[in-house]
């Protein structure tokens, strides 16, 4: 009876031993897979992450300056292009102030040879057939040489011919009557009222062209205008309008 015993625990000793053994095996397999399973990624995965956000990062960096150098490229091309108009019409621009001197001048010039434009005192008369005339109180005039001096400051050429008669002649415009200045009293249509900047051309040393539009009656006409530098000023030489005959109008 105690040996059968002791061959069952023999027997029982001997499957459990077995059975252990088994367990282990299967411990052991399992441990090494999950292991490495953690490993193997973790280890590789994060060193190309960091690789290739510090590659983009760089490469961004690096365009950024491409980016930026492009309209600094651009802005040459841009002053140049602002440049040449300027160098191209420097002479024009340069007589801008002299036209429109010469413009006013000019128009000051056509409304006294039209009757108006003078200060008078109209209760002071002086009458030659049927004209009348009142006295002058403009402060620029005080006798027929100051009109004719303002004329020939003002104006040259051929202009001169057409507006003499201002000061010069049986029917001219001023008079003098006892050492007094008086002022033809009839109103005629006179001045140009110039409604367009002037356009400098045909520029040299001593002459340069002006053209510029004024009201005429109702509608637009154009006046070109000759000018020169007479006695170290510029003046008004001559005109056309709409290319009639030279000085009419």
């Amino acid at each position: 009876m105690k040996k059968r015993i002791l061959m069952c625990m023999i027997a029982s000793a001997m499957v459990c031993g077995s059975l252990v053994s088994c367990g282990k095996t299967e411990d052991s397999d399992v441990a090494p897979k999950v292991s490495s399973t953690t490993t193997a990624p973790a280890g590789e995965t994060q060193p190309e992450a960091t690789t290739s956000t510090t590659t983009a990062a760089g490469e961004n960096t690096e365009a950024e300056p491409a980016t930026t150098a492009t309209p600094t490229d651009a802005e040459p091309t841009t002053a140049e292009n602002t440049a040449a108009p300027a160098n191209v019409s420097s002479d024009s621009l340069g007589h801008l102030t002299d036209a429109v001197s010469i413009l006013n001048n000019l128009n000051t010039i056509d409304m006294i040879g039209g009757g108006s434009g003078i200060q008078v005192d109209s209760s002071t008369t002086q009458t030659v057939g049927s004209m009348v005339y009142a006295k002058v109180t403009d402060y620029r005039f005080s006798c027929l040489d100051d009109v004719k001096n303002y004329i020939n400051d003002n104006i040259c050429g051929t202009l001169i011919q057409r507006y003499i008669g201002i000061y010069d002649g049986e029917g001219a415009d001023f008079k003098e009557f006892n050492g007094e200045l008086y002022y033809i009293q009839t109103a005629l249509g006179s001045g140009f009222s110039f409604d367009s900047d002037p356009v400098i051309t045909d520029v040299t040393d001593t002459s340069f062209t002006i053209t510029v539009t004024f009201a005429d009656y109702g509608a637009d006409s154009t006046m070109v205008i000759k000018a020169v530098n007479d006695g170290g000023k510029w003046k008004a030489s001559s005109f056309k309008i709409n290319n009639q005959i030279e000085n009419t109008h």
